[in-house]
């Protein structure tokens, strides 16, 4: 579903701070795949999801969400295409807006911008009720008043509403460190949310986290990041079942890394 290709990313070329954040990097995620990425401090994972977005253009190499190339597509027209779930809230959903705003326009980016307001209502009280039991009473509640559980919750509605009418797993879903800033209730609570989803729904998905228990406990394939290029690609037989196991992976990969 979604490929890079040779993909090159510099930042602050010819200075003394050059720093190569992607390094003619190879990445084919599959139909409906669930890939977990995980990598060092500046292996290049929040560097690679700006750049399928288009939120950072790659210096090289290009971008394809299944025949279609992307590589000089605005990040508002991608959207169509994938949505990306960042940790923080401020670089998520509108801050401004309530619940109910936001939802509606997913629902008119997705067609359905004649809708009776409380037709996109209820789809959306109904909607958020599948994430979690009474979900529905944030509705008429602004982002920046919701929790930062609740507003992963939103977070993931958002993307299932994306995702419907689509083929399954042509939509992508990038998941940036999406519960590292949850308190352990809502971590859990989030996690089993967004992996239903995924199942649900068949999204195609690359979740990146420093998290290695949740890296050897979700997903179909594990990917190991350093230096901006794949280090370990792991799927079926291959994958690390222990944690321990997968840390010491990241650990060799960066050594290797910094030695090359």
């Amino acid at each position: 579903m979604l490929q890079l290709r040779d993909i090159s990313k510099r930042f602050s070329v010819g200075s003394n701070r050059e720093t190569v954040a992607l390094d003619h990097l190879d990445f084919v995620l599959g139909l409906g795949e669930f890939v977990v990425m995980v990598g060092e401090n500046g292996s290049g994972k929040s560097t690679l999801f700006r750049v399928v977005t288009g939120e950072v253009h790659a210096d090289s190499g290009r971008v394809f969400f299944g025949a279609t190339d992307a590589s000089r597509m605005p990040p508002h027209k991608r959207a169509r295409y994938v949505t990306h779930i960042h940790q923080s809230r401020e670089s998520g959903l509108p801050l401004s807006l309530t619940v109910e705003e936001v939802m509606r326009l997913a629902y008119e980016s997705r067609g359905f911008a004649n809708a009776r307001p409380r037709s996109v209502w209820q789809g959306a009280a109904e909607r958020l009720e599948r994430f979690r039991y009474g979900l529905s009473r944030v509705l008429k509640e602004q982002i920046w008043n919701l929790s930062g559980g609740e507003h992963q919750l939103v977070s993931l509605a958002v993307a299932s509403v994306f995702a419907d009418g689509q083929p399954k797993g042509s939509h992508v879903l990038l998941l940036d460190e999406h519960v590292s800033q949850l308190d352990p209730v809502a971590h859990d609570v989030v996690m089993e949310a967004t992996d239903r989803l995924i199942r649900d729904g068949e999204l195609s998905t690359i979740m990146a986290t420093h998290n290695c228990e949740l890296a050897v406990r979700y997903g179909d394939r594990q990917i190991v990041l350093s230096r901006g290029r794949v280090a370990r690609d792991l799927g079926g037989d291959a994958r690390i079942r222990s944690a321990e196991g997968l840390k010491e992976c990241v650990s060799i990969a960066g050594l290797r890394g910094k030695l090359d």
